[in-house]
């Protein structure tokens, strides 16, 4: 902090005594114990709140996110600021691509992974660890064209930070059928005093056929792009066996429950209103959801869409109108916290266009007058109802283009961006919910992504006030020229 307020100080020519007046403080006391990390996390919170407000030192947008950043320092332990900067990293961008170095130990030969293995099928690959490995990448690929199935196993000594790490390497694979993920809590001890040391190392087990004979590849990463590959005839019998007490005691590092494709369209929107009921959500998605159409725009556009000729192929449309009126009242009217973080230009896009990043395959074009309608009931909501409010970020390229819902005490759901939600081709999500993840990443949302990366209250409805203008103003032109 001491840092950060002496930059501050030479970039406007003001001293500590200064400063401490432009905050309001009777003396420079406070400030000067702030300075020298002599401060609690209540006085240091309520110092950056005054320096965000101060117009007179009209903080940058820079110098607002390292102020959050030093407050993040302060308020969390080592472990849980280490997670915290992975967890940026984790929604800014996917790790790199990388084909790692197979170092062939029988024969001293150095091969790609994916040259050795992209000509077999029927793969079996069991991975222990590997969160530090860029792996992941390559193995969706393998997984996506049929040529292999993917069992992942972590030991975590309930570090926050490895199971951050390990949720962001593998999110690549992670929405891939042929992928599972496990982890297995043990104490630090239990883990020091294991025997059996390679279940503590970066492993991945991969059996196939060679000329009809079983073989495995033992590979024992040595960093993240290279590892020892031992060749042996046979099925990994005996790896797998040392394997059984991680099996054993796995939590999936996923959730099922997403309705099967036989069960239809309606049976998605009563699990989608299941988990927005009665709980708080805190959401980050390039422009407004489904949910936050009116519902009656809503069934209109479906009614009238694509299958307007055969609405039963999608789903119950009786059920269906019921559930999203439902999902509008969860969204709308419930007394639970609602954080909706948006992107400016995605919006402006559904302004312009009348389709969503992720338009329902089954909708229509929304019409001006219900993009406009759609507007004034986000503004009205935003500025009346205490539980509900939208922001839109400043820096737009700091968050992947995905959706990304965390249903406070369930879990965290990573949708793929550009999404047609339409469950018998390419949607895909899942939802992710070991608690200490879950405890992180509320937190980062609520004290670091909401009071650093989004703009302002004022801003946010002048944006929402110049979108409604627009509308207006082309439904007037639309008026004037028939």
């Amino acid at each position: 902090m001491r840092q950060f307020i002496q930059s501050i100080q030479r970039s406007r020519g003001i001293s500590v005594a200064e400063l401490a007046a432009m905050l309001g403080y009777k003396s420079q006391t406070s400030v000067a114990r702030i300075m020298h990390g002599k401060a609690n996390v209540e006085s240091v919170t309520r110092f950056c709140q005054l320096m965000n407000a101060c117009e007179a030192l009209a903080l940058t947008d820079e110098e607002t996110d390292q102020l959050g950043r030093v407050l993040e320092r302060k308020r969390l332990s080592q472990a849980e600021y280490a997670a915290t900067d992975i967890l940026r990293l984790l929604l800014r961008e996917d790790l790199p691509v990388v084909d790692p170095v197979l170092v062939l130990v029988n024969t001293g030969e150095r091969q790609r992974m994916m040259e050795r293995y992209l000509p077999m099928t029927d793969m079996r690959i069991t991975i222990l660890n590997c969160e530090t490995v860029l792996l992941f990448g390559s193995l969706a690929q393998l997984v996506r064209q049929g040529k292999a199935k993917v069992e992942h196993y972590l030991y975590s000594d309930d570090s926050l930070l490895r199971t951050v790490m390990t949720i962001r390497a593998a999110l690549p694979i992670l929405h891939e059928n042929g992928y599972f993920g496990g982890l297995t809590y043990v104490s630090r001890e239990e883990i020091l005093n294991n025997p059996r040391g390679i279940l503590m190392a970066d492993v991945m087990l991969c059996e196939y056929e060679r000329e009809g004979t079983p073989w495995y590849d033992l590979v024992i990463f040595q960093n993240k792009e290279e590892g020892m590959c031992f060749t042996f005839p046979g099925s990994g019998t005996t790896v797998h066996r040392m394997m059984e007490a991680v099996k054993a005691k796995a939590q999936p590092l996923r959730n099922g429950g997403m309705p099967s494709l036989r069960e239809g369209y309606s049976a998605y929107l009563r699990y989608c209103s299941n988990l927005e009921r009665d709980r708080a959500v805190y959401r980050i998605k390039p422009d407004f959801g489904m949910e936050q159409i009116p519902a009656e725009i809503w069934i209109r556009a479906f009614k009238e869409g694509p299958m307007a000729g055969d609405l039963t192929a999608v789903g119950d449309t009786k059920e269906m109108a019921e559930l999203t009126r439902q999902r509008q009242k969860n969204t709308f009217s419930k007394k639970q916290a609602q954080h909706h973080v948006f992107k400016q230009r995605a919006v402006w896009k559904f302004v312009r266009t009348g389709r969503l990043s992720d338009q329902f395959w089954a909708f229509r074009t929304l019409t001006m007058q219900e993009r406009l309608e759609t507007l004034r009931n986000m503004l009205e909501q935003h500025t009346q109802n205490p539980y509900y409010k939208l922001h839109f970020l400043k820096d737009e390229d700091c968050i992947r283009d995905d959706e990304i819902i965390c249903y406070d005490g369930m879990g965290i759901i990573f949708i793929k961006a550009g999404t047609d939600y339409n469950l018998q081709a390419a949607h895909s999500e899942i939802m992710v919910s070991q608690p200490e993840f879950l405890r992180i990443y509320r937190q980062f949302f609520l004290h670091s992504i909401l009071p650093n990366s989004v703009q302002p209250e004022y801003k946010t409805r002048k944006i929402l006030l110049e979108m409604i203008d627009y509308c207006q103003k082309n439904l007037q032109e639309e008026k004037t020229a028939t």
